[in-house]
């Protein structure tokens, strides 16, 4: 990974951490509102969250796994 992919991927997260909190992101929901949110392609939306949830900052639902919480 170069050096412009990591800042690509920290501006990313912070981005979706700021919406911790949001209204619209208490409970649970899918990748796909934060694909809306930001209007970013759905691989990318993904790949945020995946990366979220290794840090610990969002979790997934233990009934649904394609459902997703802030910690």
């Amino acid at each position: 990974m170069n050096t412009k992919t990591k800042n690509e991927h920290q501006k990313d997260d912070e981005m979706l951490t700021n919406l911790k909190g949001t209204d619209e992101f208490l409970g649970y929901f899918g990748v796909s509102r934060v694909q809306r949110t930001f209007k970013w392609e759905y691989r990318r939306a993904y790949a945020a969250c995946e990366r979220a949830i290794k840090s610990g900052v969002m979790s997934q639902s233990p009934e649904n796994e394609l459902l997703l919480r802030f910690s």
